[in-house]
C-alpha cells in the first residue's frame, strides 16, 4: 500500500508542479485531430502566417481579460510585446486578407468554447486546465 501510494504521489508530482506556476498551456478540444504543435507552428499560427495544420483548418481563440496572460503568451510564442503586436496586426488587417484570432473574455470562456468547437486552439494558465481538453504545447 505505501509503495501504490509513494508511486502515485510520484507520477502526479510533475503535474502538480505544472499547475501551480504561470505556466502557459496551448490547449484544444479532446477531439481535434491534431495531437500536439511545436513553438513555430504556435507562432505561425498566432501571426497569421498559417490557417490550419495537416488539413485541419483551426480556429484560434485570443483572451480580452488577463493582460498578464496574453503578455506571457505572446512573449514566449512570438517574442513581441502586446503593442508590438497590436501593430502587427494593424497592418495586416489593414490588408484585408489575414485577422487576428478571435478574442474571447476570460479562460473559462476560451475553455467553454474550446470544449464545444473541434477544431479550436487557445491558451491559458496551466492552473486553469481541465480534463476537457488537451494540452497540445506549453512554454516550458
Amino acid at each position: 500500500m505505501k509503495r501504490l501510494i509513494l508511486i502515485t504521489s510520484l507520477l502526479l508530482l510533475p503535474l502538480y508542479a505544472l499547475a501551480t506556476d504561470n505556466t502557459v498551456l496551448v490547449v484544444s478540444n479532446k477531439d481535434c485531430k491534431i495531437n500536439s504543435l511545436n513553438r513555430n507552428q504556435v507562432f505561425d499560427l498566432y501571426l497569421g502566417r498559417i490557417q490550419s495544420i495537416d488539413g485541419t483548418r483551426i480556429n484560434l481563440l485570443d483572451i480580452k481579460q488577463n493582460e498578464q496572460l496574453r503578455k506571457d503568451f505572446y512573449q514566449y510564442f512570438t517574442q513581441m510585446s502586446l503593442p508590438q503586436l497590436n501593430a502587427y496586426w494593424a497592418r495586416l488587417q489593414f490588408t484585408g486578407k489575414v485577422f487576428p484570432p478571435n478574442a474571447l473574455t476570460d479562460q473559462r470562456d476560451v475553455l467553454e468554447y474550446i470544449g464545444s468547437h473541434s477544431n479550436s486552439i487557445g491558451f491559458i494558465y496551466a492552473e486553469e486546465l481541465s480534463s476537457d481538453v488537451k494540452v497540445l504545447c506549453c512554454d516550458k
